[in-house]
């Protein structure tokens, strides 16, 4: 755990694939103290709509 200025020097990313189809997020970590709603407002990460995440969505059939 480090300031905002160590945090700059690191990266993370997210991949989600399905279907032939990627999705990939790439960014800076935040600060843990951060609220959810203060990422949101500043658009400082993916926000995925309902319909979107539902097309990754990989269904197993058990039957």
């Amino acid at each position: 755990m480090g300031d905002d200025n160590e945090a700059k020097r690191f990266s993370y990313s997210l991949e989600v694939s399905a279907n032939g189809r990627k999705l990939k997020w790439q960014g800076i970590p935040r600060s843990i103290r951060d609220s959810s709603r203060k990422v949101r407002e500043s658009l400082d990460g993916p926000v995925i709509q309902r319909n979107l995440a539902l097309f990754f969505l990989v269904v197993i059939d058990e039957s």
